[in-house]
């Protein structure tokens, strides 16, 4: 494009402002959310705007440190933040079964940390219904007027995932829809960043970012704040051992079970299980069925075999084999049902990681 990828992000973030009423950041606490939030606020001052809105959702098993640093981020005079709170569901693991729990469920059990003064939550009336995607981003969305650009710093080189979503559209293939919510849009302007380009703003910028990734840098670990009971991330767990021991036996001590995870997860046999399981559709229902507590995880991850079934049955995909029975199996033994499989392709890094 003969620009920069900075240019261009200011540029998308114009446009953005252009077409929508209430540019909001869902800031993480992230390196890349941190920088979204700096060059938004730039975009901002250009168009003679006070301040940014910022949108910082909560999950209950977050580092401390992180917590922190969006509170640090929240005292700045030009940032508006809403830190929200909800009791969403979530999926842990233990060894290859995944468990749902409950965000903040108080009522319940102990909570990692008392939920703060400051959080906007939903009242008590709502606090028991079953929050999903739609519902949390109807819930962050109330507080802005008109048409929402909920921008996150989501990169397409950091999974086949996310690069998926931002080439799905040849114009203004950064704005996609929303999760259900009809006045909003999800945004990426930093879509065709890379993690070197992220860290060369900060360093030019003199900014300081979240010591997590200090600690993640010394543990070999991706450069990540997603919390640890993430399916992506729990099997790091025991790394939170090195980061974080004081955190670490707080999470043992609401879920015990947990330890078996940490002690024996690397002695998975998943040959074994993709030989019992991996034969036919039929393994695969059986492997979630026998797997997956009965209820609403349940239920997702016999409709996501049935979706990624019809898939698998296009002219297109048979001729490829883009849906081959263990590629579909292993992606149910990492539990990662809240997003759709995507099509096998020949020599993906992704395939490797599934294992």
């Amino acid at each position: 494009m003969g620009i920069s990828v900075l240019d261009a992000a200011k540029q998308r973030i114009h446009h953005i402002y252009d077409t929508h009423d209430s540019p909001i950041v869902l800031f993480s606490g992230g390196k890349d959310s941190q920088v979204l939030a700096h060059i938004a606020w730039e975009v901002a001052q250009e168009r003679g705007h006070k301040f940014i809105n910022c949108v910082f959702r909560h999950d209950e098993f977050t580092l401390n440190n992180v917590i922190d640093f969006v509170r640090h981020y929240a005292a700045m005079p030009w940032i508006r933040m809403h830190h929200i709170i909800i009791p969403e569901p979530s999926l842990r693991y233990v060894f290859n079964k995944p468990i749902q729990y409950r965000q903040w469920d108080y009522k319940n059990r102990e909570t990692m940390r008392p939920i703060p003064d400051y959080a906007i939550r939903p009242t008590e009336d709502l606090w028991e219904i079953d929050w999903w995607e739609q519902d949390i981003e109807r819930f962050q969305c109330q507080f802005f007027k008109g048409k929402v650009a909920q921008m996150n710093g989501i990169r397409a080189s950091e999974s086949r995932f996310r690069w998926r979503a931002s080439v799905n559209k040849l114009i203004e293939n950064y704005i996609n829809k929303a999760n259900g919510y009809p006045r909003a849009t999800l945004c990426k302007p930093l879509y065709d960043w890379e993690e070197r380009d992220i860290l060369k703003y900060l360093y030019e910028n003199k900014l300081p970012y979240c010591k997590t990734y200090d600690w993640q840098y010394y543990a070999k670990m991706d450069l990540r704040t997603s919390p640890f009971l993430h399916p992506e991330k729990i099997r790091h767990l025991k790394k939170l051992r090195q980061i974080d021991p004081v955190f670490y036996d707080q999470i043992l001590k609401i879920f015990p079970d947990q330890q078996t995870h940490d002690r024996y997860a690397d002695e998975r046999n998943d040959v074994a299980i993709i030989q019992k399981y991996g034969k036919d559709w039929d393994g695969v229902h059986q492997y979630i069925v026998e797997h997956y507590e009965e209820g609403k995880s349940r239920d997702l991850a016999i409709a996501r075999l049935v979706q990624i079934g019809k898939l698998s049955q296009s002219e297109r995909n048979k001729e490829m084999n883009n849906y081959p029975i263990d590629y579909v199996l292993k992606y149910f033994i990492r539990g990662q049902i809240w997003k759709l499989l995507l099509p096998f392709r020949k020599n993906q890094k992704e395939w490797a990681k599934l294992i």
